[in-house]
């Protein structure tokens, strides 16, 4: 809950421009590919592991994917608890973190 907490607190004062942005060029397949590694291992608060064993993580992101201009942190914080949220509430089944570049 404190997570899901600071998250909302972090998105109103962006928002609100509280808090500045950094811009700079992100690889989007590094950061997916670190917050998969990160989840696959991770542990909740009862020390029992986030990914099932009957749930099926994978991560499908292409290294060929331009570079997109943002705060590199903050992507990699909203990826995080996002996946982080589909793989505690996903108890049978397949979770899958996966990019595609497009030109709009």
């Amino acid at each position: 809950l404190v997570d899901v907490l600071d998250v909302v607190r972090d998105a109103a004062m962006i928002l609100e421009k509280r808090v500045g942005l950094l811009s700079q060029k992100v690889k989007m397949s590094q950061i997916c590919e670190e917050v998969g590694g990160a989840l696959k291992v991770a542990k909740d608060k009862r020390n029992q592991p986030v990914k099932k064993k009957e749930v099926e993580f994978t991560t499908d992101v292409p290294e060929s994917l331009p570079e997109v201009e943002g705060d590199q942190d903050k992507m990699a914080k909203v990826i995080h608890h996002v996946v982080e949220n589909a793989l505690k509430f996903t108890h049978k089944g397949h979770v899958k973190i996966s990019a595609t570049a497009s030109s709009q």
